[in-house]
C-alpha cells in the first residue's frame, strides 16, 4: 500500500504546478465552484452517477498495479 500511494503521489505532481488556474484567486475560485456543481449534479443524477462509477471502474481494473 505504501508504494502505492507514493507512486500515486509522484504521478499526480507531475501534472500540478504553481501556475494552475486552481492558484489563482478569483479563477480558482470559479473553477472550484465549476467542479463541484458538476459533481453534485453526477451525484443528483442516478443514470449518470452509474455511467461515471463504471468509467472509473473500468479504467482503475485496466490499470496495472504491481503488489
Amino acid at each position: 500500500m505504501l508504494r502505492y500511494s507514493t507512486e500515486a503521489v509522484l504521478e499526480s505532481r507531475k501534472q500540478m504546478n504553481a501556475n494552475d488556474m486552481i492558484h489563482k484567486p478569483v479563477l480558482g475560485r470559479i473553477q472550484l465552484a465549476a467542479i463541484r456543481s458538476g459533481m453534485r449534479v453526477v451525484n443528483a443524477v442516478p443514470a449518470l452517477k452509474r455511467h461515471v462509477t463504471e468509467k472509473v471502474l473500468r479504467a482503475r481494473a485496466t490499470e496495472i498495479r504491481p503488489y
